[in-house]
């Protein structure tokens, strides 16, 4: 699996950081997400996610960055062919995004992480 992006948890706050030319691919140094708008954390194979209309970013097929419109959503991507990918669903959308779609190096890891965080700030 491709690591193309850093998740940091700062505080109340989960930090998305696009790594090395995705930076340029997303126009993206940074996303930061309030914990608290995050409703549901997902690991999803990549078939069967839609995409949608491209506005920002590049679609290389292999390579997804960016900002996308989909059935009525919009949301960022960042993500690298080669297995499955972190879906984060936002609520009320943050960042001007309503779901986030991220290559990480281990998933699984990170939504546990994030849901255990989320859980003792409740």
């Amino acid at each position: 699996m491709s690591n193309r992006n850093t998740l940091i948890i700062d505080g109340d706050l989960l930090r998305v950081r696009p790594r090395g030319l995705d930076r340029f691919w997303c126009f993206r140094r940074e996303l930061a997400v309030p914990l608290a708008s995050i409703r549901e954390v997902r690991v999803l194979p990549k078939k069967g996610v839609a995409r949608g209309l491209r506005t920002l970013g590049a679609d290389l097929g292999f390579k997804i960055s960016g900002t996308y419109y989909a059935e009525g959503s919009v949301n960022f991507w960042n993500y690298r062919a080669g297995g499955p990918l972190l879906a984060i669903t936002l609520s009320p959308a943050q960042e001007g995004f309503t779901h986030l779609f991220l290559s990480v190096g281990d998933p699984e890891e990170l939504r546990e992480r994030i849901e255990k965080t989320r859980a003792a700030r409740t």
